[in-house]
């Protein structure tokens, strides 16, 4: 059985889940990036889950990294100052598997991430310089593209939107 079928969901209270629902909802995001690119030694590129959240109040981004782990850090560059909180592959899939029943808005996302992290079993791993199959490679690719245009919508809108205004009549 792959590690990522025997990741099961947290078990936290009800209240609990909700609240963490609706922040991530809200501020956090899900993406699937493009770590490193083939080489000659690797000719499959290199893709990774991650999801995370920025926010100024630190309480709530230190109880993301408290109840599933990851990473946090803080981000000086803007004017005020940001926490930051970050998970990858399988601990933003568990995440993902605690959160998805209250999930509304990213829950699409969600699902995509499971489906991504399906092509991870074991029995597709090869050794370092073997192409990945390219079915999977395919798959991946597919899901990168879905998650990609599920993440980007609402900015494409703003953008055209904002096109139309400048636009000379």
């Amino acid at each position: 059985m792959p590690r990522w079928e025997q990741l099961v969901p947290l078990q936290i209270s009800r209240e609990a889940l909700i609240r963490f629902a609706a922040f991530f909802d809200a501020e956090g995001y899900v993406c699937i990036l493009r770590t490193k690119p083939p080489t000659k030694r690797r000719p499959t590129p290199k893709y990774e889950l991650r999801v995370g959240m920025t926010m100024t109040h630190q309480a709530t981004v230190r109880g993301f990294f408290e109840t599933f782990g990851g990473h946090m850090s803080f981000d000086r560059r803007r004017p005020k100052l940001k926490y930051v909180w970050q998970a990858g592959q399988l601990l933003a899939l568990r995440c993902l598997n605690t959160l998805a029943p209250e999930l509304t808005i990213k829950r699409r996302q969600a699902e995509i991430a499971a489906r991504f992290m399906a092509t991870f079993t074991d029995a597709n791993r090869r050794g370092r310089g073997v192409p990945l199959e390219p079915h999977l490679l395919r798959e991946r690719l597919r899901l990168v593209e879905q998650m990609s245009a599920l993440n980007d919508s609402h900015w494409h809108r703003k953008r055209l939107a904002a096109k139309k205004a400048n636009r000379p009549k």
